[in-house]
């Protein structure tokens, strides 16, 4: 009975050992993927401020102004351009060949996507 108790104690502290062995090394390669991917995001950061620091220097009013004056010729707005709904000339009737107005002629949005007439 002793020697099964014996037999059975180490058996059991071989499998925890192992167990643990295991465990151990699947930490660290662990850590070490999260300190690959910190070290990623750090990087991605600094990429980041270095691209919004770009994007500031780019976007600087007095630099557009110039691309805008060699390239482009964009002046402001003048309230002589401006217009009202009003001013638009309305859209002619068109008749038809029986002398039937185009609306009336043609069947309801709904009753196409049902296949049902008007």
């Amino acid at each position: 009975m002793k020697g099964r108790a014996t037999l059975f104690c180490i058996c059991l502290a071989v499998a925890v050992g192992f167990g643990l062995f295991h465990v151990k090394y699947k930490v660290q390669a662990l850590e070490e993927e999260l300190a690959r991917l910190n070290g990623q995001i750090v990087h991605e950061q600094e990429q980041l401020h270095v691209l919004r620091a770009e994007w500031a220097y780019l976007n600087r009013p007095e630099r557009l102004e110039d691309l805008n004056g060699r390239f482009l010729g964009l002046a402001p707005v003048m309230p002589a351009q401006l217009g009202r709904l009003t001013d638009l000339p309305t859209r002619p009737v068109e008749e038809t060949e029986q002398g039937e107005n185009e609306e009336t002629t043609k069947p309801a949005i709904g009753a196409i996507k049902t296949g049902a007439a008007r």
